[in-house]
């Protein structure tokens, strides 16, 4: 291995062991912010406040034209052809073009007011939280390029305590607000103040970062914002289709078929899923679109099969496991900790938990289909992922929540599938199906205690899910475990504990 793929996979495996480290704070505060806000706040309100912050996500991913995430792509290059000054003229020109990018919309606000509370279901505040969602727009804009920057540099341990500190404050603030019935409008205002704390350290963080890079007299890359606008094009169409595919277009049908009330049903059901399987994910969090971006820049495909390879099996790993575990044990967390009012959110979390995990599990080769500039293979994963509309329209009216959690999941699990065959085609790359069923069949025989257990006390259900991980981890290695590549691979990383998980898997 040269020294530069031995200094890269360093890095990446620096960064994953921040990411483990501090995801579980971040993990934490979450889970437990939005226990709170549910038992604090009546459904209205929670609907309501899912509702402008879903909202303001959406019209910020798709003003945003897939500029975010295409700043991994390019930053390296520019960084190698001209320093400094190259970085420093370029996010100039990027906040030029976002900030034209959101014209339109906050015009629209300003001139056509009422329109936008009465689709929103604002109330009688609807003034004030339009300004508010603005704002979350313009703030919100400004931190996802410099942590995506931060992100190019593997700076996990910044981004991760940019996260925390966003965590902690934007929880506390939120919940003292909710506790302090103060309404929803003093709920957004402690989301602009902590939204606008992020900026501020992420523009710090950043500054320091690129006052490290070397002067060059070199110019911007050739074509350089031809391309950008190319690969933004696409990134634009992934955004899009994904939000699609998050609350923030599910709540819009749901209220307007006058069921707001399952709003919160669906955002408890999806925010329960995601909590875990951001959790689960985190230690890859920032790492893909940089690692292929570099190793495909240096021509190295066989490498890019291997990261391919390594990758997904991590996510087998622990996804296929976790996930069965979730599934059994959703019908019994969710009413504990959201209420018993929200008993059908664990319906909604059952099915996400499937599609979701599952999207996951297929996700890495659209990621490497952007960085090869797979226009077309983009493009088509991204149209099945528009199934998503009409099903909401059929689902949503009849079947409120659940409905929407199928029509959200199904085409985006589809569209990942799609990608990883494509791929498989024109890549030589394998989806580990041999080590997929080892994993799967484990997971499977070491629920049974937790299936028996299921209707139990809390006590037995507790003891059947610890069986579960100690059954799991004998099955896995009585099958197989790890191939002998793998476990060269995991040699190379540096990972806490490593002779230990070596020897166990």
């Amino acid at each position: 291995m040269s020294d530069t793929s031995s200094s890269l996979g360093h890095r990446v495996s620096s960064a994953m062991v921040w990411n483990s480290a501090l995801f579980p704070i971040k993990f934490a505060l979450a889970l437990g912010s939005s226990m709170i806000l549910v038992r604090v706040l009546n459904k209205h309100d929670y609907s309501q406040y899912v509702l402008i912050v879903s909202v303001a996500g959406l019209i910020g991913a798709y003003v945003d034209l897939g500029m975010e995430r295409s700043v991994a792509r390019f930053t390296p290059e520019i960084e190698n052809s001209a320093g400094r000054r190259g970085l420093k003229k370029f996010f100039t020109q990027l906040f030029g073009v976002k900030l034209l990018a959101m014209l339109p919309v906050l015009l629209a606000f300003i001139i056509a007011p009422q329109f936008f509370i009465r689709v929103l279901a604002l109330g009688d505040d609807g003034e004030i939280l339009l300004l508010g969602i603005a704002l979350l727009l313009l703030l919100g804009a400004v931190s996802d390029v410099f942590v995506q920057f931060l992100y190019t540099h593997f700076k996990q341990v910044a981004t991760n305590l940019l996260d925390i500190v966003a965590s902690i404050v934007q929880p506390l603030l939120v919940v003292g607000a909710a506790i302090l019935t103060t309404g929803v409008v003093g709920m957004v205002a402690a989301m602009v103040f902590s939204s606008a704390l992020l900026d501020a350290l992420a523009g710090w963080r950043a500054r320091a970062l690129i006052k490290q890079i070397p002067l060059r007299d070199g110019a911007l890359p050739h074509r350089l914002w031809r391309r950008f606008a190319h690969v933004s094009a696409l990134n634009f169409i992934v955004t899009a289709t994904v939000a699609l595919g998050e609350p923030g277009f599910a709540a819009l049908v749901l209220t307007g078929t006058k069921q707001l009330t399952a709003v919160a049903v669906l955002a408890v059901g999806y925010r329960f899923v995601q909590y875990f399987l951001r959790f689960l994910v985190a230690p890859l969090l920032g790492i893909q679109t940089p690692l292929f971006a570099r190793l495909y820049a240096e021509n190295k495909m066989e490498q890019v099969r291997e990261a391919y390879s390594t990758l997904t099996k991590f996510f087998v790993f622990t996804l296929v496991p976790c996930g069965v575990a979730l599934c059994l044990l959703a019908p019994r967390l969710i009413p504990f900790l959201f209420t018993e009012t929200y008993e059908q959110s664990a319906t909604v979390a059952v099915i996400l938990t499937v599609l979701l995990f599952g999207e996951t599990l297929t996700s890495i080769p659209q990621s490497m289909l952007i960085v090869f500039q797979e226009s077309r293979a983009v493009l088509w994963t991204r149209l099945l992922t528009l199934l998503i509309i009409p099903l909401l329209l059929w689902l949503a009216p009849w079947w409120g929540a659940v409905g929407a959690a199928v029509a959200m999941g199904a085409p985006r699990f589809l569209s990942r599938v799609y990608a990883t065959g494509y791929t498989a085609r024109h890549y030589e790359i394998r989806f580990p199906f041999a080590f997929f069923l080892r994993v799967s069949a484990a997971a499977l025989l070491a629920a049974l205690p937790m299936f028996l257990a299921r209707e139990m006390e809390w006590l037995w259900l507790t003891l059947a899910t610890v069986a579960f991980g100690v059954i799991f981890m004998a099955l896995f290695k009585l099958f197989g475990g790890f191939d002998a590549q793998e476990k060269e691979r995991l040699k190379s990383l540096k990972l806490p504990y490593k002779d230990i998980w070596l020897k166990w898997l």
